[in-house]
C-alpha cells in the first residue's frame, strides 16, 4: 500500500528540468558541484530531468542535448516540448550575465508554460545599457546566495530568493580514529601531525597566503581541482613557506581527504574567487571538522554561531584558534549542517519557485 501512494505521490509532483552548461565531468569546480547536487535533491524530490548543454562528458542519469552559447538549438526545443516540465531550472556556469539572462528567456519561449528560474552563484556587474535590456530578459524567479548577488538581479525588478547550498550528508560523514590513520596511509600524509584542510583552486584572489601564518600549529594540505588550473608560483610558496601538502587534480573521492584531516581553513575574503555559499565548508562540517572561515557571502545566512565554527574578520587570530581547537574545544558542526542535504534544498527552491513543498 505505502508502495502504491509513494507512485501516487510521483504522479502528482511537478515535472522539472533542470538545464545548465555545468553538468559536465569531472565534478571538480564549484558550479558543476552545484549543478549536478541540486539535480540529484531535485530527482529525489519530483519529477526531474538533466539536461546538459555543453557537449562535454554528462554523468549517469544526464541527457547531453548540445546547444550553441545562444541556445539557438531545434533539439533542445523539441526535447524541452517532449518535457513538458512546470519549471526550468537554469544553472548558468557564468551566473548572472546578460547571456545567461538570454539564454533563460530562450528557455521559456522553447516551452511557454514552464516558469523559469535562473540561479545565480556568484556576482556579475551589468553595465546601464545591459541592465535596460536585463529588465526585458528577467525570469519568473532567481536564485542566489550573497547580497552582492542578490541586489544587481533585484535591480532587474527580478524576484528574488535566497538559496543556500547543499551537501551529500551519507557520503561526507566523520569517521573513527582507526580509518582516519589508514587514510593518512592512503594518501600518503603524516601520521602524527595536525593537519589543515583547504579544498579549491590554488589561484590569487582565495588568500591561500593566511596558511603561512598557520604553519607553526598545523601542516597545510590543500587540494587543488583541475578544471581551472592552478598558480605555479603560489602552488610553490605555500610549499616552502608554509610546508604545504599540495594534492594536484580531481579527486574522486575527496570526502577521504575531510576525513584524514583535522581542521578545515576557507579563508577566501573577495566576491567571485569562490560560489557564494562554497560547498567544500558544507562538506568539512558534514565530516564534523571544525572549521575557520572568513564569513563569506551566504555562510552568516545559513549558520549562526555554534560549537567547531569559526568565522575570522582577523586573521591574526588564526593562531589562537587553531591552539583552541588543537585543545580540543567541542566541535557539533555536522549537526549545524544536517538540515542542508540536497534534498531539502531541493525542496526550498520548489516552494520559491512553484509553490509546492514537493515528495
Amino acid at each position: 500500500m505505502r508502495a502504491v501512494m509513494v507512485a501516487e505521490d510521483r504522479q502528482q509532483a511537478p515535472r522539472v528540468c533542470l538545464v545548465s552548461e555545468a553538468l559536465g565531468l569531472p565534478a571538480d569546480e564549484g558550479v558543476r558541484k552545484f549543478a549536478q547536487g541540486l539535480l540529484r535533491g531535485l530527482q529525489q524530490a519530483a519529477r526531474t530531468t538533466g539536461v546538459a548543454v555543453s557537449g562535454l562528458a554528462a554523468p549517469p542519469g544526464v541527457e547531453s542535448v548540445p546547444a550553441n552559447r545562444a541556445f539557438v538549438s531545434r533539439r533542445l526545443a523539441r526535447r524541452l516540448r517532449s518535457l513538458s516540465p512546470d519549471l526550468v531550472v537554469y544553472v548558468p556556469s557564468a551566473s548572472g550575465t546578460l547571456f545567461s539572462l538570454w539564454r533563460g528567456r530562450v528557455l521559456k519561449a522553447m516551452w511557454p508554460g514552464a516558469r523559469v528560474a535562473l540561479v545565480c552563484l556568484q556576482p556579475r556587474h551589468l553595465g546601464r545599457a545591459s541592465r535596460a535590456l536585463g529588465r526585458a530578459l528577467r525570469p519568473t524567479v532567481a536564485f542566489a546566495q550573497a547580497p552582492w548577488t542578490i541586489g544587481p538581479l533585484h535591480a532587474l525588478g527580478c524576484p528574488v530568493r535566497f538559496l543556500p547550498s547543499g551537501v551529500d550528508l551519507e557520503r561526507f560523514a566523520p569517521v573513527g580514529e582507526e580509518e582516519k590513520e589508514a587514510l593518512r596511509r592512503r594518501y600518503g600524509l603524516p601520521l602524527d601531525e595536525f593537519l589543515l584542510l583547504h579544498v579549491g583552486h590554488v589561484k590569487p584572489g582565495r588568500n591561500l597566503e593566511v596558511l603561512v601564518q598557520a604553519a607553526p600549529l598545523a601542516r597545510p594540505v590543500v587540494v587543488a581541482g583541475s578544471s581551472m588550473g592552478r598558480d605555479a608560483v603560489l602552488a610553490r610558496r605555500l610549499q616552502l613557506e608554509a610546508g604545504a601538502i599540495v594534492i594536484d587534480g580531481y579527486q574522486e573521492r575527496v570526502q577521504e581527504l575531510y576525513q584524514a584531516c583535522d581542521c578545515y581553513l576557507f579563508p577566501v575574503e573577495e566576491p567571485g574567487n569562490a560560489i557564494d555559499a562554497p560547498l567544500s565548508v558544507l562538506e568539512a562540517m558534514a565530516c564534523n571538522l571544525p572549521v575557520i572561515s572568513y564569513p563569506f557571502g551566504g555562510l552568516p545566512v545559513m549558520f549562526g554561531p555554534g560549537p567547531g565554527l569559526h568565522f575570522v574578520h582577523d586573521w591574526g587570530q588564526l593562531p589562537l584558534l587553531l591552539h583552541a581547537v588543537r585543545e580540543g574545544a567541542a566541535c557539533r558542526t555536522r549537526e549545524m549542517v544536517g538540515r542542508y542535504s540536497w534534498q531539502e534544498v531541493a525542496r526550498h527552491l520548489l516552494a520559491h519557485a512553484l509553490g509546492v513543498y514537493a515528495l
